[in-house]
């Protein structure tokens, strides 16, 4: 069985989304309190995504891990979606920490994980295998 790496060529794109670019910042926050053992911040329930979206969005990130582990090359853009893609899982499961962004009506979080997801969506990031 094999999975198809046209998702990784799909995901190039994006190196200068900002809301990718954001929600990475978001994950590298979150990675550096798992790091020190502190607890992850929850916030609002967003319902931005459903959990079938939340699984591909995994399944897509670990196409990328896969990808890293075969020693295949992987764009910076194809890593921060990545990991833009997991923070959109991890929204859906535990929802992200509010974000108070003076510069931005509403919830500049659940802005960035409607982008994500409808970025996810519009690609039509199809998870193909092969027998």
């Amino acid at each position: 069985m094999s999975v198809s790496r046209s998702t990784l060529s799909d995901m190039s794109e994006l190196d200068s989304n900002q809301a990718h670019i954001r929600l990475l910042g978001m994950a590298q926050t979150l990675f550096g309190d798992l790091s020190r053992g502190e607890a992850t911040p929850v916030g609002p329930t967003r319902d931005v995504c459903t959990n079938e979206d939340a699984a591909r969005a995994i399944e897509h990130a670990a196409i990328v891990l896969d990808a890293i582990v075969q020693g295949e090359p992987v764009e910076q853009g194809q890593a921060i979606t990545a990991v833009a893609l997991l923070m959109l899982a991890r929204d859906q499961l535990l929802p992200l920490p509010a974000v108070d962004e003076p510069d931005i009506e509403g919830d500049p979080v659940k802005a960035d994980l409607v982008t994500m997801k409808d970025y996810m969506r519009a690609a039509e990031m199809d998870f193909h295998i092969d027998d």
